[in-house]
């Protein structure tokens, strides 16, 4: 019987803990685990003792509580990706995180393609705050501007804002209430405007935040929004 066979008949956690001890699970992919042990507020310290160019992209405001079943959404920078990876385990941990690289390095992509447009990106990176003095954190346009995003291209109908299109109607009750806290945020920041899909994308489309067509193309594969607004 050869190694990876005898392998293979090994229950799953052993194999895990032998393929991360022999070095056989490095290869970056988005969700990663804040190890057993390690709190997340540890986590967080080490990432900014380490100076990671990083940002939590949205429901920050309960960290370092995450709610089980919830996980961390991050966007890092390219060149301080292997280190941040360096505190996160691949196989199993006691919090999950996705990891999603501003330039979109493989196996930090979403669907095939950077998380966020790159000024989008960079502003989100290059202009974050520490919450706390400790959890990196959009500033709140570009909060607004990345919770737009990812509500009106990545989620959809699955966002639960309201839409002109009948077609496509808004779930009743999504994951999260992104229109309220758009909402806030619009309020905040003092925009003046209206928190459905269509205003949404008009005012991300103005500063060159939407999407390249063929990312629509992608995008609108599980996003019938897409293309009953934009690719009709």
């Amino acid at each position: 019987m050869n190694w990876s066979t005898a392998r293979d008949m090994l229950p799953a956690d052993l194999r895990r803990m032998l393929s991360r001890v022999l070095g056989r699970d490095k290869r970056p992919r988005v969700r990663r685990y804040i190890p057993h042990g390690v709190t997340v507020e540890q986590f967080f310290t080490s990432l900014r003792d380490a100076g990671v160019q990083c940002a939590v992209l949205r429901w920050f405001d309960t960290l370092p509580y995450v709610a089980p079943g919830e996980d961390i959404d991050m966007l890092v920078a390219d060149s301080d990706l292997e280190i941040l990876g360096s505190y996160l385990d691949n196989t199993s941990g006691s919090v999950p995180c996705d990891i999603y690289t501003a330039g979109g390095l493989p196996g930090t992509q979403y669907k095939q393609r950077p998380y966020f447009p790159a000024a989008l990106a960079q502003s989100t990176l290059s202009r974050r705050l520490l919450q706390d003095g400790l959890y990196p954190v959009p500033s709140p346009a570009d909060h607004f501007r990345g919770l737009a995003y990812h509500a009106v291209y990545q989620k959809g109908p699955a966002s639960g804002l309201p839409t002109k299109h009948a077609d496509v109607p808004p779930l009743a009750e999504p994951e999260h209430d992104y229109a309220a806290v758009l909402g806030a945020l619009c309020d905040q920041l003092g925009f003046k405007i209206s928190i459905d899909m269509e205003s949404l994308d008009q005012h991300l489309a103005e500063r060159g935040y939407r999407p390249a067509r063929q990312d629509l193309l992608n995008l609108s594969k599980s996003n019938p929004w897409i293309a009953s607004h934009l690719l009709g």
